[in-house]
């Protein structure tokens, strides 16, 4: 996901100019650059970049424009010239300029931002879905089962609530609240959430962003002392 959002950040209109739907946009990528941006400084990030580039080079995405049905893959070509510190990725007309239009909506910059201050998959993973309610202004009711299957977290492992609870969710919203400009809260749906077997059938979350939550707070204390 980071380098989706590197990618998806650096991409800007002007960068189709001129350019046949057969070509491709070319980014180059300066490895110790990325790697500092994403918290990443051991022996390992390398071989991390790479697997990611090769993952994003074998991922589809589809859709239809028209009467055609596109699929490309996020990544079309890679180039690494060793001993340059620089890797120039390849990336399609056509998706390219699907990513400019949903940027017209969507600010990357915000998801770059954050996601790479995030160091855990579970996170990483939350962070979208959470921002996509940040404007909402309303607590989200979220089906259990739905939030399970749409985030991959439909495993046996997390078949009890708990253990989804104890290893995804506390930790995950822990952390954003922590390093992101989000600030996410959740309440428990369902029957007999009191007693030692609570049936948990859906969550109910609070996305603010904290410079929304800090002049809220900043109103709250004025009204408190009966300021104007």
């Amino acid at each position: 996901p980071k380098l989706f959002y590197e990618i998806a950040s650096r991409l800007k209109p002007s960068d189709l100019e001129n350019l046949s739907r057969n070509t491709n946009i070319v980014l180059t990528l300066e490895i110790k650059d990325f790697l500092k941006s994403i918290q990443i400084t051991n022996t390992s990030g390398y071989s991390y970049l790479i697997d990611s580039i090769k993952m994003l080079q074998t991922t589809l995405v589809e859709w239809i424009e028209g009467r055609e049905t596109i699929i490309v893959p996020i990544i079309s070509q890679s180039v690494h010239k060793h001993d340059s510190g620089r890797i120039d990725l390849y990336i399609s007309h056509d998706l390219a300029k699907q990513i400019l239009q949903v940027k017209e909506t969507e600010n990357f910059s915000f998801f770059k931002k954050n996601v790479f201050a995030l160091q855990t998959t579970r996170s990483i993973k939350l962070f979208p879905f959470f921002s996509s309610w940040k404007n909402y202004g309303r607590p989200i009711d979220v089906d259990l089962k739905s939030f399970k299957e749409k985030l991959g977290f439909n495993k046996a492992v997390y078949s009890r609530f708990s253990s989804l609870k104890k290893h995804v969710i506390d930790p995950a919203i822990h952390e954003i609240n922590e390093k992101t400009d989000l600030f996410v809260k959740y309440e428990l749906l369902g029957n007999n959430l009191e007693s030692k077997k609570p049936r948990v059938t859906g969550i109910r979350f609070w996305v603010w962003e904290k410079k929304n939550v800090k002049a809220l707070e900043e109103k709250k204390a004025k009204q408190g002392r009966g300021e104007a």
